[in-house]
């Protein structure tokens, strides 16, 4: 399996899901295993940002929230929308896309997740997997979810880089800067040291023979 994480989340953590979800599975379903997966997983867009100053110019948008305005005023605006979990994968394949939300990640639902783009690598069409065309969250091969819930998804600490002393940085930019110069001095001393010594020994030469009057 290789992962491509773009979450703030921890790797080691998902992986170990992702894994206990391919066991799980074959427990219903032994003969089918894949392991050769190809997964990006990433956070999902907020879909419903800046809807209102959208619907005055997009007239859908505008109909729909008048359709579900006690959604949106409740549950969206009041803090309870924990965010989209989404994703697709290749029919027969290896890939797959995983969006999650950034804060709230439910570990359960990341399963279900997983296990429904896991059936479309395996082959099955939304028709026939365990999920049906019902979506993810309604039937599935497992009665009880209840082990993903066992399975804490950490969030990566960020590092912070301390912001550099720009004096320190114009400092020791000035003194390699005067290195290379004091390096190309004495070089081009001792160029000048050795041409006045050739030129004198010439310069002699020339004389003794006459050739300069």
């Amino acid at each position: 399996m290789k992962l491509k994480n773009e979450t703030h989340y921890d790797t080691k953590d998902l992986k170990k899901l992702f894994y206990r979800c391919i066991r799980e599975y074959n427990k219903e379903s032994p003969s089918e295993k894949k392991t050769d997966l190809i997964i990006t997983i990433k956070h999902s867009k907020d879909k419903f940002a800046n809807l209102e100053k959208r619907a005055q110019k997009e007239t859908h948008i505008k109909v729909w929230l008048e359709q579900n305005k006690d959604w949106y005023e409740n549950t969206y605006k009041g803090g309870l929308y924990k965010g989209r979990y989404s994703g697709k994968a290749s029919i027969q394949g290896n890939y797959m896309l995983l969006c999650i939300p950034k804060d709230n990640l439910d570990s359960e639902k990341l399963a279900r997740l997983f296990i429904h783009e896991y059936e479309h690598n395996l082959g099955y069409h939304h028709n026939q997997t365990s999920g049906g065309q019902r979506g993810i969250w309604n039937t599935t091969a497992f009665s009880n979810f209840a082990w993903a819930n066992t399975y804490i998804i950490r969030k990566t600490e960020p590092i912070i880089k301390p912001k550099p002393n720009i004096q320190l940085v114009k400092f020791e930019r000035a003194r390699r800067r005067l290195e290379v110069v004091i390096h190309k001095l004495k070089r081009d001393q001792a160029l000048v040291k050795k041409w006045t010594k050739k030129v004198k020994y010439y310069e002699k030469l020339l004389t003794a023979a006459g050739k300069f009057n």
